[in-house]
């Protein structure tokens, strides 16, 4: 019917089409271009068997051929094309998740130095504050000892000048025995 050489053309350039297709359905969504590219290469596909079925003679059918399959070629061209730039403009998400996986690492290693500065801030706050307290207590003992130094020096000098009291009195005691025991003396002796 037709010359072995279309069907072994549409059988070749057929299969590339539908690869690129499934390629790009596993990617994402395809863009229109794309897919108006691969449609008239679909029918270009289709109609050279067609074509060359209606065609008796070997040179007749090539001649009738040949515009589609230059068609069918600038089709491939375009959808080569198309495809490409759809493949280099298609984000890779491996890359992108490797990017975000970073951005995530770098922010919570951010949020850890954050965390331990923010931790050895109050610890420095925590021991200013003991060492405060510390030395108010060290004051505060200090000014009891020292009224307790005081209230020891005031009862010493109390009991210093209570016991020069006590002397001077047992002094003035014994002066005055001694001065009123003769008078004494003699006053018994001439009331005998």
């Amino acid at each position: 019917m037709y010359p072995p050489y279309v069907g072994r053309l549409s059988g070749v350039l057929t299969p590339p089409v539908g690869r690129c297709f499934q390629l790009l359905s596993q990617r994402g969504p395809v863009p229109a271009a794309a897919a108006a590219a691969a449609a008239a290469a679909a029918a270009a596909a289709a109609a050279a068997p067609a074509a060359a079925a209606g065609a008796y003679g070997g040179v007749f059918a090539y001649e009738r051929l040949l515009p589609l399959l230059q068609q069918r070629e600038l089709s491939m061209f375009t959808l080569n094309k198309v495809l490409s730039q759809h493949i280099h403009n298609t984000p890779q998400p491996d890359k992108q998740q490797q990017q975000q996986q970073q951005q995530q690492q770098k922010q919570q290693q951010q949020q850890h130095q954050t965390d331990r500065e923010h931790r050895a801030t109050a610890a420095a706050a925590a021991t200013a504050a003991a060492a405060t307290a510390v030395a108010t207590a060290a004051a505060a003992t200090a000014a009891v000892a020292t009224a307790a130094a005081a209230t020891a020096a005031a009862a010493t000098a109390a009991a210093a000048t209570a016991a020069l009291e006590t002397a001077a009195l047992a002094t003035t005691a014994a002066a005055t025995a001694a001065v009123a025991t003769p008078a004494l003396t003699a006053a018994a002796r001439a009331r005998e």
